[in-house]
């Protein structure tokens, strides 16, 4: 079964009382994806798959891209989204052929969004 765009799976109360939203992506997180990225591209020394930052029309390529492969079944992807901004951004994307048993995941956090626990 496909994921609907925007769909909501869980709201979590966070520790310190915000609530974070764990959903499907959707045609209008282009700009907060589009932020997410670049915060992640200027930490920099991070695997991410990408090294410059992408135009608008690069992402909505991007995220156009992500949404047909969600409605295909070859993706399950989730945002994490707390006061209206993405924090976090998960992904399984389906490998094809002799691979197709497995599944490639991805997590990726923004820095303001990764607080160590304390001890």
């Amino acid at each position: 079964m496909a994921l609907k765009a925007g769909s909501i799976f869980k709201k979590v109360k966070l520790k310190d009382g915000t609530v974070a939203v764990l959903r499907a992506p959707k045609w209008d997180d282009v700009d907060e994806l589009l932020a997410f990225i670049n915060d992640l591209i200027d930490e920099g020394d991070l695997y991410i798959g990408v090294q410059t930052k992408p135009t608008w029309e690069q992402e909505l390529d991007w995220i156009a891209n992500k949404l047909a492969q969600i409605e295909k079944g070859g993706v399950v992807a989730c945002v994490a989204e707390v006061a209206g901004h993405i924090v976090g951004n998960s992904s399984v994307t389906k490998k094809s052929g002799v691979e197709a048993h497995v599944g490639e995941l991805g997590i990726r956090v923004i820095t303001q969004a990764r607080k160590p626990a304390p001890l």
